[in-house]
């Protein structure tokens, strides 16, 4: 999955699917950016589909994932993308 929301063109794809999709569908996708989401947040295509994901999650994914991101070492750098 990680390769696919990477990807120039398939993190439109992933990125259509959260918007349109059932979200209990999607909850899949939201759990699988866990532990990886300070690199996906800081690279061009996949911060695209880490913010759709933080804008459409349920509330306890994305508490989960902001808590992810403010105890990261990459905090810094990921205010400054």
């Amino acid at each position: 999955m990680i390769e696919t929301i990477s990807d120039q063109y398939a993190n439109y794809a992933v990125t259509d699917m959260i918007s349109n999709w059932p979200l209990h569908i999607c909850e899949k996708v939201f759990k699988s950016l866990h532990s990886q989401l300070d690199k996906l947040s800081t690279q061009k295509y996949s911060s695209n589909v880490v913010e759709r994901c933080l804008e459409l999650a349920s509330e306890p994914i994305r508490t989960d994932y902001i808590n992810e991101l403010v105890d990261s070492e990459e905090l810094a750098n990921l205010i400054q993308n």
